[in-house]
């Protein structure tokens, strides 16, 4: 049986990550899931992996499992600007996001699920009007939210009775994707339940273009980080019309999101304003400058996607051949 101080040995040596839980049963429930997840990729063997549940340990509520290898994708998508030849990071990203996005298709396709909650298009819409409504009560200008409202019914029709659902992650990011040479991971799947396959890639081109809070420039552009990542997970994990109009209300859904954001923040962190101390203040007005800035971001992605129409377009417009060309250039 593995103790406490056998598991803060090991991950003292690089050998496993222990995960500390509010409750013991989250940790249960991560052990057995982790289980059937990680066999699964092991039977197929394609490079694509995930943390292999090593002991609960029930004491401390913790979950031990083994290191995956890797440089995080966040780390990869937005290098420091010190880091040595930063110019050849845009090749590895490309490369790095096209691994993430092969690991995500093939996650989606081998987790088995059930629908206890019988998840519909319309459902969807509806879960989306209601973030509509809030930000309306917020402020949100009034054209705004007309021109969503008025996307929205136009599109309504052709999701109603849309079905297609799996085991989401339900907050993909960046920072939980590892690449290596010879392995791309993912790790954190404590909140993964039945949902959309929209909501993962909505969640991660969310973080991408809205919610990474660095001032870095991304060794890529936003739109070929998008065009590749969906090229590449649409070749794998086949996109319906439906598919693609549901990936246009998930990730309006999730810029919504964004701009409900500052408000909770805010109601969080008002006690660094009420002090008075000068540090607190900084910080307070460090994170009043992101949280506006999230709310910049998110008006203008949400303007240019209702405006545009859908994923499936921008692919189109995306000459594959001049994307190469750079690729063998860098």
């Amino acid at each position: 049986m593995i103790t406490a101080n056998d598991a803060a040995t090991a991950t003292r040596h690089d050998e496993s990550v222990l995960k500390i839980y509010p409750h013991e049963e989250y940790a249960r429930q991560d052990f057995d899931y982790l289980v059937k997840l990680s066999s699964e990729f092991k039977k197929l063997d394609q490079g694509f992996g995930v943390p292999v549940p090593l002991a609960v340990l029930p004491d401390i509520r913790g979950l031990l499992t083994s290191r995956m290898p890797g440089k995080r994708l966040d780390a990869i998508l937005w290098p420091s600007p010190l880091a040595k030849d930063r110019n050849k990071y845009s090749t590895v990203a490309l490369d790095a996001i096209r691994r993430a996005a092969s690991w995500l298709a093939l996650y989606q396709t081998i987790t088995p699920h059930e629908d206890p909650h019988n998840l519909k298009g319309e459902m969807l819409i509806e879960d989306v009007r209601a973030n509509l409504d809030l930000c309306r009560e917020r402020g949100l200008s009034p054209p705004l939210v007309e021109g969503i409202a008025s996307w929205l019914s136009e599109i309504e029709y052709g999701v109603k009775g849309t079905t297609s659902v799996c085991i989401s992650t339900c907050h993909l990011q960046p920072n939980h994707m590892l690449i290596s040479e010879e392995r791309t991971s993912a790790i954190d799947f404590e909140d993964a339940g039945c949902g959309w396959p929209s909501s993962d890639l909505a969640a991660f081109f969310a973080y991408c273009g809205v919610y990474k809070k660095t001032f870095y420039p991304m060794s890529i552009s936003f739109e070929d980080l998008c065009e590749n990542f969906l090229q590449t997970y649409s070749s794998r994990n086949k996109f319906g019309t439906n598919h693609w109009t549901l990936l246009e209300i998930s990730y309006v859904q999730e810029l919504l999101n964004a701009l409900l954001a500052p408000s909770i923040f805010a109601a969080k962190h008002s006690s660094w304003r009420k002090s008075g101390s000068p540090i607190l203040l900084t910080r307070w007005f460090s994170w009043n400058y992101w949280l506006s800035w999230i709310s910049y971001l998110a008006k203008r992605e949400i303007a240019k996607r209702t405006a545009k129409g859908n994923w499936q377009t921008l692919l189109k417009e995306w000459d594959a051949s001049k994307s190469l060309m750079r690729i063998s250039e860098a």
